[in-house]
């Protein structure tokens, strides 16, 4: 690499995903992932209930590469943020049967950005 070569680097969290839930796209960001699932932030239109099925599509930063798979609420927090009363909405899915191509693609996006 030459001197002038600049390097630029990608923050990691959050990243953009949709979960789709009966047709309906949500657009929400993934706080953390990880090879069993994620934590999004939702838009507050949005309650989703434990046990819940559903679908996403992202793609890693980093790596660039688009990851499809059905979706299992497992739980939901909310908290109240600044002293306006704002909600923020958190849930956390897990992936439901991933296949191995998911999960290797996952982990090497997590060694990529030192999370493992």
């Amino acid at each position: 690499m030459g001197e002038d070569t600049k390097v630029k680097k990608i923050k990691p969290y959050p990243f953009p995903a949709v979960v789709d839930r009966l047709g309906v796209k949500i657009p929400t960001e993934i706080m953390l992932l990880t090879a069993r699932g994620f934590i999004a932030r939702i838009a507050k239109v949005a309650i989703f209930h434990v046990g819940e099925s559903c679908s996403t599509e992202f793609e890693l930063p980093v790596l660039k590469r688009a990851v499809t798979s059905p979706l299992r609420v497992i739980k939901t927090y909310d908290r109240v943020t600044d002293g306006e009363h704002k909600v923020e909405r958190l849930v956390e899915f897990h992936f439901e049967n991933p296949g191995s191509e998911i999960t290797d693609v996952i982990s090497k996006f997590m060694m990529k950005i030192g999370q493992k």
